[in-house]
């Protein structure tokens, strides 16, 4: 998951999960800061199926079929570990 965060979802969510990439400042609303525990309160299934189809009333983007299962679960399990 790792390696599918820093090419996909750093410019936005930054390196730590904070919500402070490089883009973050241009969309409204802001990332969320995945640190803080108000994500710690959306399932693992959640969060798997808000990857293809994004957040409503967010900036994140639907990434559709970009990713694979495994791959979807790759990123929710390295998520994870910024909260």
């Amino acid at each position: 998951g790792q390696h599918l965060v820093a090419t996909n979802c750093v410019v936005c969510h930054g390196a730590q999960g904070r919500g402070d990439g490089p883009q973050a400042g241009t969309l409204n609303p802001r990332p969320p800061n995945l640190t803080q525990p108000h994500t710690a309160y959306h399932t693992d299934g959640y969060m798997f199926n808000a990857i293809p189809s994004g957040f409503p009333g967010s900036a994140m983007p639907a990434w559709g079929d970009t990713f694979t299962a495994r791959e979807k679960w790759d990123l929710v399990n390295y998520l994870r570990q910024f909260n």
